[in-house]
């Protein structure tokens, strides 16, 4: 066994582990939760519109990026903007904000970010029982644009920002989501991992077509 064949196997015992600990700590909330205009009158029904199942969700992925993102966005044109701090995860074939919470709270705790370095933060949420509360589905990364905010944008109060756009099978935008990092190099850190999966996943689509239980979660009316 060589040197790189040794190092291949601990990245993907780290990355089996790792992911095998998030999953544990995923929470979906069942749909009526999520959407507030949703409304599903019976019981059995409502079994069946639970949330994703997560061990399905990111079993067998590979985890490609993570780390602490502000999340800006408004409900209406009304509104003042609302920021919401979230964990946002790459992995090889789709891109997942959420919330990031301790284990006996209800709901997101602003508290001060930890001052680790990025790769070892996750480790260290997970070890104290934290759970991350999906915020919304998860954008497939052949239905992901990606869009920079520049410098003179960023003086209208969004600095170190990217935009991710969702979009459906007819091409129509979904969603768009403005993520703020802490820094610009961080951000670009984001948008460089970001276009390289996305880059590595239409070269495997292109060479042969992935399997099709992979991708039928990522299927809704929506998409």
């Amino acid at each position: 066994m060589t040197q790189g064949d040794l190092e291949g196997k601990v990245k993907w015992l780290d990355n089996y582990q790792k992911v095998k600990q998030l999953r544990d700590a995923l929470v979906w909330l069942p749909v009526w939760e999520r959407d507030k205009r949703a409304f599903i009158p019976e019981a059995k029904f409502k079994t069946s519109a639970q949330g994703g199942h997560t061990g399905n969700l990111i079993s067998h992925r590979s985890l490609l990026h993570e780390g602490r993102l502000v999340l800006t966005g408004t409900r209406s044109s009304t509104e003042n903007t609302k920021l919401i701090d979230v964990y946002l995860f790459l992995f090889d074939e789709f891109l997942h904000h959420k919330n990031q919470e301790k284990q006996k709270a209800l709901g997101w705790s602003r508290t001060k970010p930890l001052r680790l370095p990025q790769n070892q933060e996750l480790d260290q949420l997970l070890k104290e029982g934290s759970t991350f509360t999906v915020l919304d589905q998860p954008v497939s990364l052949d239905r992901l644009q990606l869009k920079n905010i520049d410098q003179l944008n960023a003086s209208t109060g969004l600095p170190h920002s990217f935009i991710i756009m969702h979009q459906n099978r007819y091409q129509q935008c979904i969603g768009a989501f403005i993520l703020q990092a802490p820094s610009e190099t961080a951000k670009r850190a984001w948008m460089s991992k970001i276009e390289d999966a996305v880059s590595a996943l239409l070269k495997q689509d292109s060479q042969q077509q992935r399997h099709k239980s992979a991708s039928l979660w990522l299927e809704s009316s929506q998409i």
